[in-house]
């Protein structure tokens, strides 16, 4: 594998030597997919994948039915503890790179490597660089309190409760979104979420009878289906905005192009009949 990397990065090098312009699409290639694809993947699978090797950490060692379970392969150990100190590290990473580019986040070649780390924000605002940072380790806190505090569920829902009051308090000062909906949509999202951690805490706190218990399930089901039908319909709608916003740019071109058809066709015209004259 690494004579195969060695071999990749020599051939790269004497391409870039001998056409140079192919270092230029290299390197707008790079900055595109692969700072905007990784970093994307990061903030949207960190948790699954926190949620998986933390997961597969835990059977045989905190989860009950599992305790008698065979040892697992040391490779597997150390894998997924590798990945998740990493997952885990990723704030702080990030945190630098941030810090080291916070007076350039709206220059376009910054945006092209790292704008994902702020998009839909406003990166002239000064706590932008916060957001991602706070955003990750609020997933990192929810995959330690889910495993670490296994045997305590009403400790686990009355820190998950404080985490979203908190991430609530944080979107609602920090004014660096693009536009107040997004705000709003977010707020709405953090309140759904409280919401259904209130419940569990009745779930876990009190002893009620059966039929109050299948009232609560079924409050708790039709809140999350909330929550996942009103994420839903965002992007739904998001996407439908999308495709208006480029029909409509196809429109302006295509009436661009048939204005340009047409002086270009009148001044053939005109310079016809000047020859003619």
């Amino acid at each position: 594998m690494i004579c195969v990397l060695v071999l990749v990065l020599g051939l790269l090098w004497v391409a870039f030597k001998v056409w140079p312009a192919m270092e230029a699409c290299f390197t707008a290639f790079r900055d595109k997919l692969f700072y905007g694809a990784f970093i994307r993947y990061l903030l949207l699978s960190t948790l699954k994948l926190q949620i998986t090797f933390c997961g597969g950490l835990a059977i045989g060692w905190i989860i009950e039915p599992t305790v008698k379970a065979p040892e697992k392969a040391l490779s597997f150990k150390v894998t997924a503890w590798s990945i998740v100190t990493l997952l885990w590290l990723a704030p702080v990473l990030i945190s630098v790179v941030l810090y080291r580019n916070r007076d350039q986040l709206a220059a376009l070649p910054v945006k092209k490597k790292i704008g994902a780390l702020y998009d839909n924000f406003n990166p002239e605002k000064r706590w932008v660089t916060t957001y991602s940072i706070v955003f990750l380790t609020r997933r990192s806190f929810f995959v330690l309190v889910t495993y670490g505090l296994y045997h305590y569920p009403g400790l686990q829902v009355q820190l998950m409760t404080v985490s979203t009051m908190g991430y609530m308090c944080y979107i609602v000062q920090m004014s660096f979104y693009e536009s107040i909906a997004q705000r709003r949509i977010e707020t709405l999202n953090e309140c759904l979420l409280l919401l259904i951690c209130c419940q569990l805490a009745i779930f876990s706190s009190l002893s009620l009878d059966d039929l109050t218990y299948e009232d609560l399930g079924d409050s708790v089901v039709v809140v999350v289906l909330l929550l996942l039908g009103f994420n839903t319909l965002i992007i739904v709608a998001v996407n439908i905005k999308v495709l208006i916003d480029y029909c409509d740019r196809r429109k302006l071109i295509k009436k661009r192009d048939a204005e340009i058809a047409r002086l270009k066709e009148c001044r053939r015209r005109a310079m016809l009949e000047d020859v003619g004259r």
